[in-house]
């Protein structure tokens, strides 16, 4: 397989189609910022499954199109959050599961690279929220979850993040 090097300094080494002049089919490139992509091309652009790990070591593994994140996948930043699920045109969308560094898991719908939807949010102190968010911040209907069992369990309405109002409050059976 040949080495092409471009003038920004980028070096592929692959599937190369000698009539488009274009990377087409299994190949790796490593771009002058450290980045590497290796995986299916075509029409030039990562196109199908790869793995890329890009200039600052945020690493991701699943599908791509037309060069963006589109389909499942994998993505793992250097801080150590985690996320998969969903992606399309580079974004989270769709259901996806998310692995905060701070121990908080989020498994729901995602839009707009945001929490957007249903979703069950449970905190590093163990606490759960299981309801709607809008644009990433609790909106809507959320059912409240203490890890401690001497609180209320409680179902209360927000508008973007605001507390509106408890709507119902329940205690938890004690042992």
């Amino acid at each position: 397989m040949p080495i092409i090097q471009y003038d920004n300094d980028d070096v592929y080494q692959g599937e190369y189609d000698k009539i488009t002049k274009q990377r087409d089919g299994r190949g790796r490139i490593i771009y002058s910022d450290g980045g590497v992509y290796d995986g299916l091309w075509k029409n030039n652009s990562s196109n199908g499954y790869g793995r890329l790990i890009n200039g600052n070591s945020d690493c991701y593994i699943g599908e791509f199109k037309d060069g963006k994140r589109n389909g499942y996948g994998k993505f793992y930043s250097k801080n150590g959050k985690i996320h998969e699920g969903q992606w399309t045109n580079d974004k989270r969308e769709g259901i996806g599961l998310e692995k905060q560094i701070d121990g908080s898991v989020y498994y729901g719908q995602w839009g707009n690279d945001m929490f957007q939807g249903v979703g069950v949010f449970k905190y590093k102190d163990r606490d759960i929220y299981l309801g709607q968010r809008k644009q990433g911040l609790p909106h809507g209907i959320l059912m409240f979850i203490p890890k401690n069992n001497a609180k209320q369990i409680e179902i209360r309405k927000y508008e973007y993040d605001k507390l509106i109002e408890t709507l119902l409050m329940i205690d938890q059976a004690q042992n």
